[in-house]
């Protein structure tokens, strides 16, 4: 497991006068962040950006007063430089910060999102980006903590963990090459969907699968399957641009029957050196390379020149090695 642990506490102080003209200094709240499994993106996929919100008081109409929450403020950008930790966007530690105006007493919960790089054109107002992780406040008048998962509401409300696949190595667009095709299937006794128990994902997230070339000397290459958001029908690019003369299956996958920019012609994928995964990648996606958060993983297919395409193959979840998780503290 990838275990990293980072803290970042912002300290201000604020010089103002009271009545008597007496100065009287203010100390800003202190915000602490740590993450575990929180991955470096690479150039062009982005940064993370930590957000808050606050609860708001309606005035009272003669009962009750309920509380409602206003959007997401943020707190700050940053990044996760191996070896270094959090950094803010020019490399130097990075520090977050409550708004002057916001009553840290009223902190109500808190999410950390993917934002993508955004070009110098887009002027549009910044938005929450992919949550990615989330949680909510808990404490007293000194201190509030919160527990982010990907469990909380406001992420994905679950941990992955009942998430199970199976993939078949076959090719229906080029039945004569049927060992350069990889669908996510079972084929028996009738044809159903191989992914069970996939979450319905927010629309800034996806799936994607990937075939894992494991036998390149200087390192694994990645081809992409598809993206997908269901299993039981095709994904977002049918059989693929690499596909051969015939139809694809209505499930996610893809045949490699045609050399493509990002994939080769007819690799064995039952030769050996091939694994299978499951990702989840933020939506949208400025990257070819696969996000480090993998679901499922199978191990490398086995040399098996007399398997029947009509078997499966088992994938296994390794979400619990993967899904980031974290604490923000502020003390008030």
């Amino acid at each position: 497991m990838r275990t990293l642990i980072y803290a970042v506490i912002t300290s201000l102080v604020l010089v103002s006068c009271n009545q008597t003209n007496e100065v009287v200094q203010r100390q800003q709240p202190r915000i602490a962040l740590t993450v575990t499994n929180l991955p470096a993106l690479a150039e062009g996929e982005g940064h993370y950006q930590l957000w808050v919100t606050f609860l708001t008081f309606n005035k009272p109409t003669g009962g009750d007063s309920p509380t409602h929450t206003e959007g997401y403020v943020s707190l700050g950008e940053f990044n996760v430089v191996p070896g270094e930790g959090i950094r803010d966007l020019d490399g130097n530690a990075a520090h977050f910060q409550i708004p002057e105006d916001e009553n840290v007493q009223l902190l109500d919960d808190v999410i950390l999102t993917i934002q993508r790089k955004r070009t110098p054109q887009d002027t549009s107002e910044i938005e929450p980006g992919s949550v990615i992780i989330a949680g909510k406040f808990r404490g007293d008048i000194s201190q509030a903590i919160a527990d982010l998962t990907t469990e909380y509401a406001d992420a994905f409300e679950s941990n992955f963990i009942g998430l199970t696949g199976v993939y078949t190595i076959t090719a229906p667009t080029s039945p004569s090459d049927s060992n350069s095709g990889i669908w996510f299937f079972e084929p028996n006794p009738t044809p159903a969907a191989g992914l069970k128990n996939l979450l319905v994902l927010p629309e800034t997230w996806l799936y994607e699968g990937w075939a894992v070339d494991m036998t390149n000397l200087s390192g694994p290459l990645y081809y992409s399957t598809g993206k997908f958001a269901r299993a039981d029908s095709a994904d977002l690019d049918g059989a693929g641009p690499g596909k051969g003369p015939g139809a694809g299956l209505n499930f996610p996958g893809q045949d490699f029957i045609v050399a493509t920019g990002g994939s080769p012609a007819k690799p064995n994928l039952r030769g050996g050196g091939f694994k299978f995964l499951i990702t989840l990648e933020p939506n949208p996606d400025n990257s070819p390379n696969p996000s480090l958060l993998t679901l499922l993983s199978s191990f490398p297919e086995p040399v098996q020149s007399g398997r029947l395409q009509t078997q499966s193959s088992p994938m296994f979840n390794v979400s619990s090695s993967f899904i980031p998780r974290g604490k923000v503290t502020v003390v008030r």
